[in-house]
């Protein structure tokens, strides 16, 4: 029984349940593997337990034993009787010490069928229950996992970092994924607005700077003006990156945006204004920028009177027309230090003509749906 009842736990191999008897009776049980070989032979006889070899931790070959369904019915039929067994045999040795106390037998028999009678439906119960047995098992786990990580100093912290690791992992990527995907915008009734994908059915050949799902100028203008299921529709390329000129050299990553970029999300700047039709009228014409609370706070020390001046972003000077409020950093989980026109693309990246390129996927699409579209 105490074989079936610690392979009830777990496969193990005969040292593993040599072992585990030895914690489990607190020393009493003293076995080594051999002794008990004759036993598993007979259990798996008689079809209560199985075997098969497997590799240890060690890397080494050994045969695991594993309790069949057979065998857990035989572990429950006998757990009760030896419950039953020892029952009896406490009241006949109560009743024996009452007898010596002075009772009559048949006096001290009924005393301890009083007094037992009420304990042995309580131990029942929790023996129903299990709480007992689940307790006393995990906390035998407890201690024989301790023992043997103490014992494989190497494999304990090899576990140990893998864990770790893995943790830090997925951690990670849940941020990720979190921020990109999860997480409403912090705008208002950001349930309303939807990214917009294109997919391009056949073998088309294509440009792609930013993803192949992303549009061109072009193809954005064609939905925004021709959709009837968005009361806006936006347009960005995310991760442009800029020097911050003007002895306050800096590296910033910052957005590209159509000049209803703000109006859409229903976002306003802290200080100043946001874009207006205007300052998306020509290609390179109208050299404006909103910038982000962080930058003003912090490259320029939160200065008062920022709004109207003029900062420089790769060469170019850009007159600072808003500061974007604390909350808002932008559509993209990296947030965005600085905001121009679309138009200002050339001036911003000289090597590249990105607003002329029909071919080009290279602009994220957002869309504020209309009042019941779904």
């Amino acid at each position: 029984m105490l074989i079936l009842k610690t392979l009830a736990l777990e496969p193990m191999r005969g040292y593993g349940i040599a072992v585990r008897l030895e914690q489990m009776s607190k020393g009493v049980f003293r076995l080594n593997a051999g002794s008990l070989f004759v036993a598993f032979q007979r259990l798996e006889r008689a079809g209560l337990i199985s075997s098969e070899w497997k590799a240890t931790e060690n890397s080494r070959r050994a045969k695991y034993y594993v309790l069949t369904d057979q065998g857990r019915k035989r572990l429950n039929s006998e757990t009760r009787e030896w419950g039953r067994q020892v029952a009896a045999i406490a009241r006949i040795l109560e009743a024996e010490e009452k007898v010596r106390q002075g009772m009559s037998r048949k006096d001290a028999l009924r005393a301890v069928r009083l007094e037992r009678g009420n304990l042995e439906v309580s131990k029942e119960a929790v023996r129903a229950a299990g709480w007992e047995s689940i307790v006393e098992t995990c906390w035998q786990d407890l201690r024989f996992a301790i023992r043997v990580l103490r014992n494989n100093p190497g494999f304990t912290a090899a576990a140990v970092l893998a864990i770790a690791l893995g943790v830090g992992i997925n951690v990670g990527i849940f941020s990720v994924l979190n921020g990109a995907a999860l997480r409403l915008l912090p705008i208002p009734r950001a349930e309303q607005v939807v990214s917009i994908d294109q997919i391009l059915h056949g073998r088309i050949k294509r440009n792609a700077r930013n993803g192949s799902s992303m549009v061109s100028y072009s193809e954005y203008l064609d939905y925004r003006d021709h959709n009837h299921v968005f009361s806006g529709l936006l347009a960005y390329e995310p991760f442009v990156e800029a020097t911050l000129g003007g002895g306050k050299m800096k590296e910033l990553t910052g957005t590209l945006a159509t000049c209803n970029y703000f109006d859409v999300l229903g976002e306003h700047p802290a200080q100043g204004r946001g874009f207006v039709e205007s300052d998306c009228a020509t290609p390179g014409g109208n050299a404006v920028v909103v910038i982000s609370d962080d930058l003003w706070r912090g490259t320029f020390a939160s200065h008062p009177s920022l709004v109207g001046k003029r900062i420089i972003l790769n060469r170019t000077a850009y007159t600072v027309v808003g500061i974007a409020p604390p909350r808002f950093r932008g559509t993209e989980p990296i947030p965005s230090s600085f905001w121009v026109p679309i138009t200002m693309q050339k001036p911003l990246d000289p090597w590249s003509d990105r607003m002329a390129d029909d071919n080009l996927s290279w602009l994220a699409v957002l869309g504020r749906a209309q009042p019941g579209v779904t």
